[in-house]
């Protein structure tokens, strides 16, 4: 079965025109069309549910606005085909496009990678230059290919059991090429059929023709940074930067007279054809130059993969190993929290997360969710999952439209749950497992995970909480050492919850335990086996900077109930300024530079990197 994969993003006539060509197409009736919508605020939605009544062909999944690269990948998820196609929301393909794709694989079995041929839907306006300068871009000076743009490119499936595309570009521009290139480089068979034919209506207008080419340039410098060798970037300096930008820029008129060239050479132009293509290609190289310079400063700092919201400090449990309790902090207000979500929505921050007490104990907590859903965002909640019936049926919504992501506490068996948490909570967290587990079923989508604190109490159980847990089917299962709590090292030592050394290699041996079942469940664990392993030196106070280095204030912004943004014990701004400003800011330095000299770190996720 061939799979053909859509993703779209707020192009409603434009996807219309798409899906048309392709149920118009030679053997449509022997595929599947799975449409993803990267957080369309226009209405696609009811468009594309509607179309799915009359065609149960069509797979429709919804995501918040994430980019192409994860709507690739999570229509990759979801595809029965042994064959893979992607095409872009403002193309149309062509009546044999469907076959020559099935009859392209057939004869060459054993090449991964089939791309087509591409043209622009005019010859007179920019989107023409749009697409002569993209399939310039396709094969190196020896004819190798390079990448193929995602609007016209096939796959054997199982590609993807290695490959995936990038998820850290946030927009369309780069992720097709890095793609291209890691495949390049692993050596993957690719060829280029020109039988199969897409066209491309790209919007004509200058101020589109010139944002396109900035998200080029942006797109591109992030390539250029993973992959400094590649051939098509050669003219981006990083370690001459200004000086290379000057020299693009003055290099600009040349520019347009090679590329005008080779244009000519193809399409014989007329001398009004040649002053406006001239201007065109000018055009692209500043815009697409001021891509990369501005892509440059802003990853100077780059931006927190994290966002966590300290909403409140209340909570319903007490539990032993916490220093959060029912207390008369001031909790940030609702205003507060959707301006932080607005910010950090409109900042592109990739992981939204609401930390602190129990935030499902706030009573504005569906205000907060339905804001979230507003925002076309997954916004991750930790909770200790004291879930009603109730309660889970008034989540359900957000579960399933992945605006909700559930992290749960799971620290053991009944037992030991309950020493740690009280009495009666293990029964009602488990119960929501199985409530997830159930509803999973129906909707495969759903994302819950779970987290584990590692201490003497469950040294045993380690292993029976990943079994356990697997059975419920969680997204991920993470486990954390006991946090230092605003304890000294002595105090830690005597405290009952700190593994005692005689104890140690009980420790030892079910962090092994838990390595191996790392590498039979790569996906389940979502620790490392290298931050699995440093679980021993931590327990021995062997733990230091050599080892982990600290992003308190690099990858992840802790926003405080009260407001102050805090890395540890230093605040380095506060919510009353502009996040972003915050973060670029001299006392944003400071912190860094402070938590980077830190040499007793903790083992949080979100903070802490293996060196």
């Amino acid at each position: 079965m061939l799979s053909v994969i859509i993703p779209t993003h707020n192009r409603l006539l434009e996807l219309k025109k798409c899906i048309e060509s392709i149920f118009q197409a030679e053997n449509s009736d022997k595929i599947e069309l799975i449409i993803v919508n990267d957080g369309s605020k226009d209405r696609t939605d009811a468009y594309i549910k509607g179309l799915h009544q009359k065609h149960n062909q069509i797979k429709y999944l919804e995501q918040s606005n994430k980019g192409p690269a994860v709507a690739r990948n999570n229509g990759v998820k979801h595809t029965r085909g042994d064959i893979i196609a992607f095409t872009d929301d403002d193309c149309t393909v062509s009546k044999e496009w469907l076959t020559n794709i099935i009859k392209a694989h057939k004869t060459h079995k054993n090449t991964l990678v089939i791309g087509g041929y591409t043209e622009s839907a005019s010859k007179k306006d920019s989107g023409f230059i749009t697409q002569f300068l993209t399939n310039q871009a396709i094969k190196n000076e020896k004819g190798r290919i390079l990448y193929f743009p995602t609007n016209n490119v096939s796959f054997k499936k199982k590609l993807f059991d290695k490959f995936k595309f990038n998820e850290d570009f946030p927009y369309a521009g780069g992720e097709d090429l890095e793609f291209g290139w890691r495949l390049y480089k692993n050596n993957v068979k690719s060829l280029l059929d020109k039988n199969i034919q897409v066209t491309h209506h790209i919007n004509p207008s200058i101020e589109s023709f010139n944002k396109r080419n900035e998200l080029y340039g942006k797109g591109n410098l992030l390539v250029k940074k993973l992959h400094p060798e590649h051939p098509t970037l050669s003219n981006i300096h990083l370690d001459a930067f200004k000086l290379s930008t000057i020299k693009s820029y003055l290099e600009t008129p040349l520019f347009g007279f090679a590329m005008l060239k080779r244009l000519n050479d193809k399409e014989k132009l007329s001398f009004t054809d040649k002053i406006r293509f001239f201007h065109y290609l000018c055009l692209h190289k500043r815009y697409y130059t001021k891509g990369i310079v501005k892509e440059f400063n802003d990853t100077k700092i780059e931006k927190p993969k994290f966002l966590i919201i300290d909403s409140t400090h209340k909570c319903n449990l007490r539990c032993k190993m916490c220093d959060i309790v029912l207390d008369n902090k001031k909790d940030l207000s609702i205003e507060e929290v959707k301006s932080l979500i607005k910010q950090g929505t409109k900042w592109s921050v990739k992981n939204i997360v609401m930390s602190g007490g129990e935030n499902f104990i706030r009573k504005d907590i569906f205000e907060i969710l339905e804001y979230a859903k507003k925002q076309n965002i997954e916004l991750g909640v930790l909770t200790n999952g004291i879930i009603s019936k109730v309660f889970f049926e008034k989540l359900k919504p957000y579960l399933i439209n992945n605006n909700l992501s559930l992290i749960i506490s799971l620290d053991g068996k009944k037992e030991t749950h309950e020493t740690l948490r009280g009495k009666g909570t293990y029964k009602k967290t488990i119960k929501t497992f199985e409530r997830l587990r159930i509803l999973k079923k129906e909707y495969p989508q759903i994302n819950y995970n779970s987290i584990s604190i590692i201490l003497n109490n469950n040294l045993e159980e380690l292993e029976w909480l990943v079994k356990i847990l697997k059975n419920f089917n969680v997204n991920s299962i993470q486990f954390q050492p006991l946090l230092a709590n605003n304890l000294t090292m002595h105090e830690r030592k005597e405290n009952s919850m700190w593994i005692p050394n005689e104890r140690l290699e009980l420790l030892d041996k079910n962090i092994n335990i838990l390595k191996k079942l790392k590498q039979k469940n790569p996906k389940l664990i979502s620790n490392s086996e290298e931050e699995l392993e440093l679980v021993k030196k931590y327990f021995r106070k062997q733990l230091t900077k050599k080892y982990v280095g600290c992003y308190a204030a690099s990858k992840t912004m802790l926003v405080s109930n009260d407001g102050n943004i805090t890395a540890c014990k230093t605040a380095y701004g506060n919510i009353n300024t502009p996040i972003e400003n915050v973060w670029r800011s001299k006392k944003a330095e400071k912190a860094r530079k402070l938590v980077a000299a830190c040499d007793e770190p903790c083992l949080l996720p979100c903070f802490v990197e293996v060196k």
